[in-house]
């Protein structure tokens, strides 16, 4: 910089305790820090927009059906169908799972659509929550995948998924009031 300032990159690099954090807020910030051992390696020939989506938009959904096993005989529930929540789409039918979409916008659930998730439900409809509930027998989803972190999606979520079945929220943020008390499936 021509004023003598440091770059931003740069006074970072020279306060070594700054980048001690196993995680950070700097996801789509034009420089962003992280240790050698939280980056994977690019195979060879994979561009840096392949591995990006693979790392981002597949990533934490690979993560969550690991961590809850979804399988062939599971019903899968995708809340937010953003690139996160397309990702999980991909790896629940990848999986076998019978999948289940949520998002209000009509292109993505066409796009959900022909990644392979059987039905798409818009949130807004009054009746959304009695639709999986018939999809899924009045059960509820075996496994839930919540990409929104909106708070009225996670409810949703949560209210969609049966009894004892597993929901993940890859979609993290603000607040979530959870009410045991709420009618579930």
């Amino acid at each position: 910089m021509p004023d003598g300032r440091l770059h931003p990159l740069r006074a970072l690099l020279r306060r070594p305790g700054l980048l001690r954090q196993s995680s950070g807020n700097a996801t789509y910030a034009q420089y962003c820090i992280k240790q050698d051992w939280q980056l994977l390696p690019i195979p060879e020939g994979m561009s840096y927009e392949h591995a990006s989506l693979a790392c981002c938009g597949l990533g934490p959904a690979f993560g969550a059906s690991e961590r809850m096993q979804v399988g062939s005989f599971d019903t899968l529930l995708v809340v937010g169908l953003g690139p996160v929540g397309l990702g999980a789409v991909i790896k629940g039918v990848f999986r076998g799972a019978r999948v289940i979409g949520v998002d209000p916008i009509p292109y993505r659930a066409e796009l959900a659509q022909a990644l392979g998730a059987e039905v798409v439900v818009d949130p807004r409809d009054p009746d959304a929550l009695e639709q999986v509930r018939a999809l899924t027998g009045e059960r509820g989803a075996d496994k839930t995948v919540e990409c929104s972190a909106v708070p009225a999606a996670q409810q949703f979520a949560l209210q969609a998924t049966r009894r004892r079945g597993q929901v993940a929220f890859v979609g993290w943020g603000g607040h979530i009031e959870i009410d045991n008390m709420v009618p579930r499936v």
